[in-house]
C-alpha cells in the first residue's frame, strides 16, 4: 500500500492525496432520468388510457399528478446533471 493512497471509492478504485478533494462522477443520473421518465409514462397511461375506475382513486387525476412529478424530476436531474459536469470540467 502506498502512503499517498487514503481511501476507495464505491468501486473500489484507491484514491490518492491529491484526489481526494475532488468529487467523483456519478454513474447514477441515468436512474434519475430513466424514473423520471417512467413516471411521466405511467402518468400518461393513467390519464389518457385507462378507462377503468377504482373506488375513491380518481385516475386521471393520479394520471395528471404522476406526470407532473416525472416532468419536474425530468428538470431537476438535468439540471443538476448539468451543474456537475460544468464543475467537473475545469475551463481550459
Amino acid at each position: 500500500m502506498n502512503i499517498r493512497t487514503v481511501a476507495t471509492n464505491a468501486s473500489g478504485r484507491r484514491r490518492s492525496i491529491r484526489d481526494a478533494g475532488r468529487a467523483e462522477p456519478c454513474h447514477c443520473r441515468s436512474m434519475y432520468i430513466g424514473g423520471s421518465l417512467f413516471l411521466l409514462a405511467l402518468g400518461a397511461i393513467l390519464a389518457f388510457a385507462v378507462q377503468d375506475a377504482i373506488n375513491g382513486i380518481d385516475l386521471v387525476t393520479t394520471g395528471y399528478i404522476l406526470m407532473a412529478v416525472g416532468v419536474l424530476g425530468l428538470l431537476l436531474s438535468l439540471l443538476m446533471a448539468g451543474r456537475t459536469r460544468r464543475d467537473l470540467d475545469p475551463p481550459r
